[in-house]
């Protein structure tokens, strides 16, 4: 695959989750579980579901890393 792809594949997931009213969770790890799974198995589920969570863990630790401080 290739990065623009991935790119471009992340923002129409983004696009078909529910909103924050109807999804709990860091919306990267959503994204990034709906990635792994389906928009349908996380909007289904109203968040992370119980079976994925070890992943979504990993991804907001990663997020937390990885962005910039603001200064």
């Amino acid at each position: 695959m290739s990065i623009p792809a991935v790119g471009r594949y992340t923002c129409d997931i983004a696009r078909q989750l529910y909103g924050p009213d109807k999804l709990k969770g860091n919306r990267g790890a959503l994204i990034a579980t709906g990635y792994r799974t389906s928009v349908g198995v996380v909007n289904k589920a109203g968040g992370v579901p119980t079976k994925y969570r070890p992943h979504a863990d990993r991804v907001e630790l990663y997020l937390k890393e990885y962005t910039p401080k603001a200064s």
